[in-house]
């Protein structure tokens, strides 16, 4: 690597510019993210029996069972997502027959109805508190929670797994075609593909991702104590990348994004800002259980002209060095990417260096860029990518 890439300021895990940003750390008792219009919460509890697990989704006071709840005070949600930290032998098991009960239990609540719950549904349904909950939205046709994405925490925290349990309305969806294109595009990413001769993606070494921008005249840099020019350029680098953000792109957000977390970019040879990536980090302190360091590194954004260059990719193998030289490692944080379902290349660049595919978030937030072939149409709200670094 050379040393003009090695050079620059480094992340001080004591007295470190990455600060704790509520939408990646630990929120309980959910809430609600009128931006995105969804309510979201990180359950504090480490799940590590059957009994804890038949819990945290029947009972009256439940995860679920709570943001349910939240859901139905805020009529404009139309998603919930929910994380929490599982047994690896321990899976969600929601109950097969949801439709069925939930049909039953909207005639139970319907207006004039007896809001009840029969004794006979008592005694056979295990999570009856978290459908009658649902029903009472009246808005959720399916109303399924699944487990949509599901992240190993290795030596973070040996035997559990992360999970990512998402719920939509019938109207947050995209068209099933688009849906179709985006997971085939993640599994010939991912597995690779024989009919279409496909290769698995191979990741690349930060020597090699750092000596093919090298070659092409570009660096990379910390961004500390940003001009007011370098705002401006950054905030256009932003608006030209995104027709729609879960928050307004100006000089003064873009400056707080800067100010309140690590910030890399990428300059060409004139100076210019033509890349950045950003790290945003918040402690998650479970109720008998560790603390564990998340840490999320997103806002990805590349000037068009200059795509296609690998400058995603050195920028991620950068962060992830300048963590560990912070002393971060994978003994006790979590490092994460929720990338773009709908534009390939990001996904690309975020597979090259060498995080682990978790799975797929469904519409999760409000996002708007380009789009890849076959996954155009109209809307602003998008599916993301989970990818995770196990080992740095």
């Amino acid at each position: 690597m050379s040393r003009k890439l090695r050079n620059g300021n480094m992340i001080n895990r004591q007295n470190s510019a990455v600060v704790q940003p509520s939408n990646i750390g630990l929120a309980w008792p959910p809430v609600y993210d009128e931006s995105n219009k969804r309510v979201k919460g990180f359950y504090p509890r480490l799940i590590d029996s059957q009994a804890l697990m038949d819990q945290t989704i029947s009972h009256e006071n439940s995860m679920m069972v709570v943001a349910a709840r939240m859901m139905r005070e805020h009529p404009d949600a139309t998603r919930v997502t929910l994380r929490c930290i599982i047994r690896n032998d321990l899976s969600p098991n929601f109950h097969p027959d949801l439709e069925r009960e939930l049909r039953r239990l909207r005639y139970d609540c319907a207006p004039g109805g007896s809001e009840r719950v029969d004794r006979d549904f008592n005694d056979r349904i295990p999570t009856r508190w978290l459908y009658y909950e649902l029903a009472k939205t009246r808005r959720m046709e399916k109303g399924s929670y699944g487990l949509e994405a599901k992240v190993n925490l290795g030596s973070v925290l040996p035997g559990f797994y992360l999970a990512y349990i998402g719920c939509n309305t019938p109207e947050r969806t995209i068209p099933a075609e688009v849906q179709r294109a985006e997971e085939s595009a993640i599994r010939e990413i991912t597995l690779g593909n024989m009919m279409t001769g496909i290769h698995k993606l191979v990741p690349i070494t930060a020597e090699a991702a750092y000596e093919r921008i090298c070659q092409a005249g570009f660096r990379i840099e910390r961004l500390t104590n940003p001009t007011a020019d370098e705002i401006v350029l950054l905030t256009r680098l932003y608006l030209e990348a995104f027709q729609d953000y879960p928050f307004q792109i100006n000089e003064q957000t873009i400056g707080d994004v800067v100010d309140n977390s690590t910030t890399l970019i990428a300059r060409n040879r004139k100076g210019q800002i033509i890349a950045s990536l950003v790290a945003e980090q918040a402690p998650l302190v479970l109720e008998c259980g560790p603390t564990i360091n998340l840490i999320e590194l997103g806002k990805a954004a590349t000037d068009r002209r200059y795509r296609g260059h690998g400058l995603l990719t050195a920028l991620y193998h950068r962060m992830i060095e300048l963590l560990h030289e912070a002393g971060y490692s994978s003994r006790d944080t979590l490092v994460y990417v929720e990338a773009r379902a709908p534009w390939i290349p990001v996904n690309i660049a975020t597979g090259k260096s060498s995080p682990n595919y978790c799975g797929m978030l469904h519409q999760h937030c409000r996002i708007l860029s380009d789009r890849s072939p076959g996954m155009q149409y109209n809307g602003n709200l998008e599916d993301l990518n989970v990818w995770a670094y196990l080992s740095f």
